[in-house]
């Protein structure tokens, strides 16, 4: 059978990928879809689209369903909360895969043939399953998730880490959020609320309402070791999982991990081991932190997990595969794959994996848990907190804008309502800048919203990545320059100060030159 695209997997990144896909001779194949997966967190980024957040009512009805407020993470001396804004809550969940992904099949009736794949013959585009053979005209797509069926059919798989990962669940018969409170208290522990995208500290405590119940709660148990906290079928069930990289997490050791880690809001109770349901069992991966050779060729495309599955630390894992699905679908339905597109998706995803990989790096870090916060104290102009909680913040924020829709050209494509997209192009515009100009030798990577005013990111050749800050001056107390109006500032890397030099200052300088030149297009914009 002659087809132009076969889809290798029906879960997020597939279904919305064969959605979004505007081509009648597309094939998705799966044996068995909507099974059990782990992946329960779900991002408001995950429901940026319309046609997602059309889904919206019917999702909050599944048995599974719970609120999710946001993120809460725990180490040794310091929590990290990152709420959600009041109008994302509705945009953020708790609720199982196994009842998310049907749901989406049958009100988008998804067609789906359940075949299972026995053999991929990359250089002549020919996918065998148990009942077919499929010769393809254009591209060759994975969306397997951490199967990984093409790269390892190409042998083309590498371990990233090793990783060891066991979870169960737990019946949660008592909820008390002021047990969470003080217990952060009776620790010691330095509390503090965050914006990660926008890079600033929250005002409040956690006493203002905020439930950690209603968090995904991540805590580092010691350097190397870590636990998930999601309650589900409205907080009345928790996944529980611990994560390690320090070898198998047996039995015994899984115990006293939940007992240590435990968010003491939660009275639970262990559920039988009878294997009656997938609540009712543990479950154990190991060795799933692997990446591909390489994400796409003018023959396959890798897409989401099915290229690096490198650790289910920040909970992006389905917004990531949701919204790169919208963005692929954008560029096959205009114009196809071309040899620059496939170019431009190897080096994106080759950034992709590299900045999560600091990410994750910066969580399990022994010096980020072992090292007093008080003699860490950073001062990020925005972020304010120790190593831990500052380290945290930075790194999240960026991969949840990595889970975002970035490209705002694609995201018109796709129909995505254009307050979800980042600001770049308008920046260019005030600056004055051609997509691949330069500024005093920096290159703009990105604009993006925030609270007040827009941060801007630059690259340069020998220098960490700099992100400035330009806001209202009126609603700033610090910053590193101030003209028409506005104060000009940047954020210090996380583990210290940002080596500015004459090169950043230059960057400076010229941003001086060009805002006061349009000043009142930025006060505008930076009133966002």
């Amino acid at each position: 059978m002659r087809v132009d695209y076969v889809i290798i997997g029906a879960g997020m990144a597939g279904t919305v990928l064969r959605r979004f896909l505007k081509n009648d001779r597309t094939v998705l194949l799966d044996p068995s879809p909507g099974g059990y997966k782990i992946g329960e967190s779900i991002i408001p980024e995950h429901f940026h689209h319309p046609e997602l957040q059309a889904l919206l009512p019917e999702v909050q009805k599944l048995p599974s369903y719970s609120a999710k407020w946001g993120t809460t993470f725990v180490s040794g001396d310091s929590v990290a909360s990152f709420p959600l804004p009041a109008n994302c809550t509705e945009v953020a969940m708790h609720v199982a895969r196994e009842e998310l992904e049907p749901l989406m099949h049958r009100v988008w009736d998804t067609p789906i043939v359940r075949e299972r794949v026995v053999e991929v013959d990359v250089a002549r585009k020919i996918v065998r399953t148990d009942a077919n053979t499929y010769e393809v005209a254009e591209q060759i797509i994975d969306c397997s998730g951490p199967a990984m069926v093409v790269a390892r059919a190409l042998r083309d798989v590498r371990e990233l880490w090793p990783v060891y990962a066991r979870w169960a669940y737990f019946d949660i018969e008592a909820i008390d959020d002021a047990r969470f409170r003080e217990d952060i208290r009776l620790s010691g522990r330095r509390y503090l609320r965050y914006d990660a995208v926008h890079g600033q500290v929250l005002e409040g405590d956690e006493e203002d309402g905020w439930q950690p119940s209603k968090t995904t709660l991540l805590t580092q148990v010691e350097p190397g070791v870590w636990s998930w906290q999601i309650p589900l079928h409205g907080e009345k069930l928790l996944s529980f999982g611990i994560v390690s990289r320090h070898g198998k997490v047996t039995e015994e050791r899984f115990q006293a991990w939940v007992e240590a880690s435990r968010g003491r809001q939660y009275t639970l109770r262990a559920r039988p081991r009878d294997k009656a349901s997938n609540y009712d069992r543990v479950h154990v991966r190991d060795h799933f932190a692997c990446v591909a050779g390489r994400a796409a060729t003018m023959d396959y495309i890798l897409l989401a997990d099915a290229y690096a599955f490198a650790d289910p630390v920040y909970s992006v894992g389905t917004g990531l595969a949701v919204n790169k699905a919208i963005e692929l679908a954008g560029l096959l339905n205009d114009g196809g794959w071309t040899e620059a597109r496939c170019a431009r998706y190897n080096a994106e995803y080759e950034r992709l994996v590299d900045r999560a990989i600091r990410a994750f790096d910066a969580w399990y870090t022994g010096d980020l848990f072992a090292l007093p916060s008080s003699t860490r104290e950073v001062q990020h102009n925005f972020l304010v907190g120790s190593a831990f909680q500052v380290g945290i913040a930075t790194h999240y924020g960026e991969v949840l804008l990595d889970a975002s829709l970035p490209d705002p050209d694609l995201a018109g494509r796709a129909g995505v309502p254009s307050s979800a997209a980042p600001v770049t192009e308008r920046v260019r515009g005030l600056l004055g800048l051609e997509e691949t100009e330069e500024l005093a030798g920096w290159q703009l990577t990105g604009a993006y919203p925030a609270l007040p005013g827009v941060q801007l990111r630059w690259r340069h050749q020998h220098k960490p990545e700099l992100t400035v800050h330009i806001a209202p001056s009126d609603r700033m107390t610090q910053y590193y320059r101030r003209v028409s109006g506005l104060a000009l500032s940047f954020m210090n890397l996380f583990d210290g100060p940002y080596p500015l030099g004459d090169e950043g200052r230059a960057l400076f300088d010229a941003l001086e030159r060009r805002v006061r030149v349009e000043g009142p297009s930025w006060q505008q914009l930076s009133g966002v």
